[in-house]
């Protein structure tokens, strides 16, 4: 009766079976937001995810991977689906080749870099598939829910692009479910807001978690959906564990319930594959990891603007902490401000003037010369990186690296006191240096006490090099993909394996 109820509301939105034959063998990737290898492993041998634990007996392989610099989603996701993650550095950055601000959830810039950057690669990962709730489309065809899709000009189009949303509603149980869910969590954000004794926390949780809670159950459905429509690919991302995490921390209580609720989600879609008339490779992985933290101003006497406009010492300039604007490219450059970009544990800091050609150490120094030394005597910042001519030098407490063509060819001290040294740290640091996009200066966040300061109001967080960000995990039984795995910690070995499993 379900599957007849199934079928008359899919014709009924016009909404018809994948055109690619089921004898193509598909894949599904389920992407966990923010899950350490460290954190993934403690759930499961605390018990929280018995579907993962069953898994590994049928044969899957837990690993964990370098996901690289910066650890961010929007980094990471453009390797997976287009094999390309250069000159993303940041959540949020400007982005100087386009000349606008962009941040991950902005569907409008979102949809304009997507285009540009990867509108000629022929064969995405997720071609003539669905993409539900990623950074990118990942070239999806039969459903695209994704960030470049959310930007929609009139009513029409937005009901006729997103009919697919109007089915899971027809399942009362799955429309109750999620009401559940979202009381629960309220009582625990009540009950963390009289602990704090934090209005504005009790806000700032409820908002967005609530938003996550309800994306996340109305994306399980719609994944359902697609399965049974035989789609060849499958993305989907489960958001709440980052979010829980930015919030509490990698040990909370409820980062482990939320694995929990994410691995039964995980469970149900697995079973819908194994239901299908189609085979799938099924993989299921993070795009990066959590560090605990600290959030800057725990640390620091005065705010992140305070300290970067007393090293500038300059009144006539402004200093703002932003994620960005829509404003044209020349108010910008013209607005005499310094632009502080955070994307968690890092900052990209872009002045004015110098959006369009970036500025090396020696002009900075000449305008500023107290800046970077004056920056980096702050508790909360432990490095920072900035051009020198050809090269990049990225600057700690105890010492320097200077990168060339993406190598380190000197080192003074010991820079990376409080990180790891290992070599594709190194190596992913000298890539990173050399995108036309990073800021003037970029800020990296210090460790503090074995915990990662944070530029954000977070005490769970990514973006930079140091600890269990960079290592989230993968599970697969793909024998290709294990091999690499065995060989290969590198993102875009991986990768580019993930992406060779295609076969439609």
């Amino acid at each position: 009766m379900r599957a007849i109820l199934l079928a008359w509301a899919l014709r009924i939105l016009c909404l018809s079976k994948s055109p690619v034959s089921t004898t193509k063998k598909g894949i599904i990737v389920i992407q966990i937001d923010g899950v350490s290898y460290e954190s993934i492993t403690q759930a499961i041998k605390r018990g929280y995810c018995p579907f993962f634990r069953e898994l590994q007996k049928k044969g899957y392989a837990l690993n964990k991977y370098f996901c690289g610099i910066p650890s961010i989603t929007t980094a990471t996701e453009a390797l997976l689906m287009y094999g390309n993650r250069d000159d993303i550095p940041g959540f949020s950055w400007f982005d100087r080749k386009e000349g606008i601000f962009i941040r991950g959830g902005w569907g409008s810039s979102m949809r304009r870099f997507e285009e540009r950057r990867f509108g000629a690669i022929s064969r995405p990962l997720f071609q003539n598939g669905s993409c539900i709730i990623g950074a990118y489309s990942g070239g999806a065809t039969l459903t695209n829910f994704s960030a470049k899709s959310l930007d929609i000009s009139s009513l029409r189009a937005s009901i006729l692009k997103f009919r697919i949303l109007l089915v899971p509603f027809l399942n009362p149980y799955r429309f109750w479910r999620m009401n559940i869910l979202i009381v629960g969590y309220s009582v625990l954000s009540v009950l963390g807001a009289i602990k704090r004794r934090s209005m504005h926390f009790f806000k700032s949780t409820m908002s967005e978690l609530l938003m996550r809670i309800f994306l996340t159950d109305l994306a399980s459905s719609i994944a359902h959906i697609e399965l049974w429509r035989d789609t060849p690919a499958l993305f989907i991302n489960f958001s709440m564990f980052d979010k829980v995490v930015h919030e509490h921390g990698t040990d909370h209580p409820m980062a482990y319930q939320v694995v929990s609720l994410t691995s039964i989600y995980c469970k149900k879609l697995y079973e819908s594959s194994l239901k299908s008339k189609r085979q799938y490779e099924f993989i299921l992985y993070a795009d990066h990891g959590q560090s605990d933290a600290l959030p800057f101003e725990e640390v620091s006497t005065l705010s992140l603007v305070d300290v970067v406009a007393e090293a500038i010492d300059d009144p006539t300039r402004s200093v703002l902490l932003t994620f960005g604007n829509d404003k044209p490219i020349e108010e910008n450059l013209t607005s005499n401000t310094i632009f502080l970009v955070p994307s968690s544990s890092i900052v990209n800091v872009y002045f004015s003037e110098s959006l369009k050609k970036p500025l090396d150490r020696a002009s900075i120094e000449k305008k500023y010369p107290k800046l970077l030394s004056s920056l980096l005597t702050s508790r909360g910042i432990g490095w920072i990186l900035v051009r020198d001519e050809r090269r990049q030098r990225l600057i700690g407490k105890h010492g320097s690296l200077v990168f060339e063509k993406g190598h380190v060819v000197d080192r003074r001290g010991d820079p990376m006191q409080g990180a790891s040294d290992e070599p594709q740290t190194l190596v992913s640091l000298a890539r990173f240096a050399q995108y036309e996009s990073i800021g003037d200066i970029v800020l990296f966040g210090a460790v503090i006490d074995g915990k990662s300061i944070a530029f954000e109001d977070f005490h769970g967080t990514h973006g930079g090099f140091t600890g269990p960000m960079v290592w989230p995990f993968l599970m697969t039984n793909s024998a290709k993909l294990t091999k690499i795995l065995e060989l290969s910690n590198s993102t875009e070995h991986i990768f580019k394996t993930i992406r060779s499993l295609r076969d439609y």
